[in-house]
């Protein structure tokens, strides 16, 4: 089997860079594209090593660890050890994740190969032949942006589930839970009690009305004709002015609980001080939450042990 030594290194080149790429993606570090050469060309050196050094103390365990580490010391540097830790796992998790994508494509087409030395290797070509670009040129870009678009999902996702919490709502006599979202920009409250808004939406909220009930809230909605107000609703349903989005005043139908109980980290706090505005429409496609939480609810709430 012949080895293109060349382009074996060139194509270690261009791999290494789009893991340190992924890397820097991954860990929200910005990287100048001369730390990504360097940091790339570095990484590579392994490659003549393990054809002319076979056996060489890089090649075992402790110096594959070293060496990473040396590769993401001089493309990240070193700030602090928290960092550099975080830098260097990354690092092996975007290698593992693109490497076992090739691989799983190499399996899935057909394509036989095995590893030498960590190098891939095609049983018909050998190192550097057309098969080998094609794969790289094509698939390990495609690997790329599937790996970064599913992780920036994965980030968002997280971010948003890290800010759901278990919230149940007592009023007339009926209780129902659902999720509800930490809204740091919801800054709706009752001009008069100072008292801040949750809201909630049509889904979850026409649990506690019947149909004759409910298309009558929708009415006074539409037309402001509070005299269509359901009658045993009267006392605990108000109209609260607010600013919409283009800047015209409007104003919103709002409930007044008996009891919110949100569950924060194993305590449930209880807030009576809120009120309920409603959305007439649904918040998510997902369903994933149907509440937007007021970051003011705490000031004035109580907490019990779960």
């Amino acid at each position: 089997m012949t080895i293109y030594l060349d382009a074996v290194w060139l194509l270690n080149v261009l791999l290494d860079a789009m893991i340190l790429m992924l890397t820097a993606a991954w860990t929200r570090t910005f990287l100048r594209k001369r730390r990504i050469i360097l940091g790339a060309i570095f990484a590579s050196v392994i490659v003549p090593l393990s054809v002319y050094f076979p056996g060489s103390p890089l090649e075992s365990i402790p110096g594959k660890i070293l060496f990473s580490m040396a590769v993401v010391w001089v493309t990240f540097d070193f700030q602090n050890i928290r960092m550099f830790f975080q830098k260097w796992l990354t690092f092996y998790f975007a290698t593992f994740a693109l490497g076992g994508g090739m691989v799983g494509f190499y399996f899935l087409l057909g394509e036989p190969f095995h590893i030498q030395d960590g190098i891939l290797l095609t049983n018909r070509t050998g190192i550097g032949a057309g098969v080998t670009w094609i794969y790289v040129i094509v698939l390990f870009p495609l690997i790329w942006i599937f790996l970064h678009n599913r992780m920036k999902e994965l980030f968002a996702f997280k971010l948003k589930t890290d800010q759901l919490f278990p919230v149940t709502i007592k009023m007339n006599g009926h209780s129902y839970s659902t999720q509800g979202l930490l809204d740091t920009g919801n800054q709706l409250v009752d001009p008069f009690s100072k008292r801040p808004v949750l809201l909630v939406d049509e889904p979850f909220i026409k649990q506690w009305f019947d149909h004759e009930e409910w298309q009558s809230l929708k009415t006074v909605h539409e037309t402001f004709d509070v005299s269509l107000l359901p009658e045993k609703w009267i006392g605990r349903i108000h109209m609260i002015p607010y600013q919409g989005a283009k800047g015209i005043s409007e104003f919103m139908l709002t409930l007044k609980p008996e009891q919110v109980i949100c569950t924060i980290e194993d305590k449930k706090q209880i807030f009576s001080k809120v009120f309920i505005g409603i959305q007439f429409g649904q918040m998510t496609t997902d369903e994933s939450y149907h509440c937007l939480l007021h970051p003011h609810m705490w000031i004035d709430s109580t907490s019990t042990a779960s």
